[in-house]
């Protein structure tokens, strides 16, 4: 899986800069994703580090304060990592799920178990008995062509 390097250092800048800039305002959840659209990279990492700032929930929706402290960068670095951790576990369910079993496999499998099973595949359609057993039917999905 490749990864792109953050640099985690230039992130926390970002978003204690952000931080001193706003200190003593509050800020919805859309509006604080809109003011660190430069520090995330997406709605996960967002989450991760939107549980860094406090909050108040009011109704449905949460009111965000900006930190009294700076944060730290072992903090940031934390939701990264989570956020790569995330990443890379549904990149191998991704990968499992195209190694899935092929047909001959699935075959090989029910003639080892100890029940006994009927396989059968379909091989092609017999037209004649099929017209003679349902001729209804069978005019009605004849093509014709005229002559």
């Amino acid at each position: 899986m490749p990864q792109n390097r953050v640099d985690i250092k230039e992130k926390t800048r970002l978003l204690n800069e952000f931080i001193q800039q706003n200190k003593g305002k509050t800020f919805t959840r859309t509006e604080l994703k809109d003011h660190l659209k430069c520090v995330t990279s997406g709605a996960a990492i967002f989450n991760e580090l939107a549980k860094l700032f406090p909050s108040e929930r009011i109704g449905r929706a949460s009111i965000y304060e900006m930190p009294k402290e700076p944060i730290h960068i072992s903090l940031v670095e934390r939701c990264w990592d989570k956020h790569r951790k995330t990443m890379s576990r549904n990149w191998h369910k991704r990968q499992e799920a195209k190694n899935e079993i092929t047909e001959e496999q699935a075959i090989a499998r029910l003639k080892k178990s100890s029940r006994e099973f009927v396989i059968r595949r379909v091989i092609g359609f017999d037209v004649e008995r099929f017209a003679r057993e349902q001729p209804e039917l069978y005019r009605k999905y004849c093509k014709y062509e005229y002559v």
